[in-house]
């Protein structure tokens, strides 16, 4: 019976203050947040990334063709697997009409000397160039004859690089149209001093890789010793991934992973048909030096490309913000709901952008015990007591005992 009448009064007891709490529109009744559990905002480099399979292939592969028509063909100087650099010989032939051959090789000497001339004016341009300095966005337009540099910016740093990758594409056009116009000059020189026979130097340096004993068009081939990665893209992707995007390149190799950067992303796709997504080439370009005999053409490697990138972002793990909001606990030791401005995620972290500093103290469990402008406790943590401080010789037992009298 005691028993029984127990449990009424202590249920009746428990009911009583669950209405008095529920009906304290005052505020009359303290509520205090129990905070169990809690962390610190992070400071660190947040991106959003895009990860995709590539390949290695050679940055340039250049094919040598004989025209039959214009002589007869005498002997390769190379073998296939050979190294070749700018200007070494590759094939001889006889020519069947000198005065023929003598006024093509000039032609095409007058040719390349007015494109070389063409590009140094555009290289002269580039380089004397100053990019303005605002925040509205400004209008790049160079024109050499051929290509057009035409960059619509928003960011500076963005028209700098743009500038740079054009300026740095136009000296390798001209290295390149100089090789071959050294080359034309050679072949017209062995042609004033033989009467009829020429050879055929190489217009850049790599490897022979290909050689047609039948001597069927292309001749040769000679991929260059320097490499580059191949990738594709989705139609989704080609529409968020853009050239000069920075890239890391993932190897299976010592080097581990290489920065690079989107030199080009094709605008037509590899094939197109009707009942298959299409997918569109990407070039990679590797922003620094590297070991040539750790990286072979044909290997596999990984293009992890950051799409976006906040550095030394605020960030905070997902699972202490609900609905763009966190529980942010004070200097004044109160908990308060506070509205953030989210950023970009990486794996469980997302930046703030708004609504908390580095170094903020955001309580997230247990959940159904946190409430809006009110004192927040947490566990004690007994590792962080000085027991010294609590020992009954260091209290003053009297001391504390008489002020505990006089204030009843």
């Amino acid at each position: 019976m005691r028993r029984k009448r127990g449990l009424l009064l202590t249920l009746l007891f428990i009911i009583v203050n669950f209405i008095l709490i529920y009906i304290d529109n005052d505020q009359q009744v303290d509520r205090i947040s129990y905070v169990n559990e809690w962390n610190r905002t992070q400071t660190m480099d947040i991106r959003e990334n895009l990860i995709q399979d590539g390949i290695l292939i050679p940055t340039e592969e250049e094919h040598i063709y004989f025209n039959q028509q214009q002589g007869n063909f005498q002997s390769f100087m190379v073998e296939k697997g050979d190294a070749v650099d700018v200007g070494d010989p590759l094939y001889t032939y006889a020519v069947t009409d000198y005065n023929q051959t003598y006024r093509t090789l000039t032609h095409d000497i007058e040719r390349l000397q007015d494109e070389i001339d063409a590009l140094e004016t555009i290289i002269n341009e580039i380089e004397n160039y100053e990019i303005p300095e605002q925040e509205d966005s400004i209008q790049v337009s160079l024109n050499d004859g051929e290509d057009e540099l035409n960059i619509p910016v928003e960011g500076q740093l963005e028209t700098e690089y743009q500038i740079q990758q054009f300026l740095f594409e136009k000296e390798a056009e001209r290295t390149q149209k100089e090789a071959q116009l050294s080359s034309l000059e050679n072949q017209l020189s062995d042609l004033e001093q033989t009467g009829d026979t020429i050879t055929v130097e190489s217009p850049i340096a790599g490897i022979v890789n290909h050689r047609s004993e039948s001597l069927n068009d292309p001749l040769m081939t000679i991929s260059s010793q320097e490499l580059q990665a191949y990738g594709e893209l989705t139609e989704q992707q080609r529409q968020i991934v853009k050239e000069s995007m920075t890239v890391r390149i993932e190897t299976n190799t010592e080097l581990d992973t290489l920065p690079g950067t989107i030199a080009n992303i094709g605008d037509v796709p590899e094939a197109g048909d009707l009942k298959r997504e299409s997918s569109y080439p990407i070039t990679v370009t590797f922003n620094e030096a590297y070991k040539n005999e750790l990286l072979k053409p044909g290997y596999h490697v990984g293009l992890d490309i950051t799409l976006k990138e906040s550095l030394d972002a605020v960030a905070a793990n997902q699972n202490q913000i609900t609905d763009h909001n966190i529980w942010k606990m004070t200097d004044e030791g109160k908990l308060e709901l506070t509205d953030v401005t989210t950023g970009l995620e990486e794996d469980q972290w997302v930046e703030i952008t708004e609504g908390a500093e580095a170094g903020d103290s955001i309580a997230y469990g247990p959940a159904n015990r946190l409430r809006h402008e009110t004192p927040f406790i947490t566990p004690l943590d007994a590792e962080m007591l000085a027991w010294y401080m609590i020992q009954p010789e260091n209290i003053e037992w009297k001391e504390y005992l008489l002020m505990g009298l006089l204030v009843r």
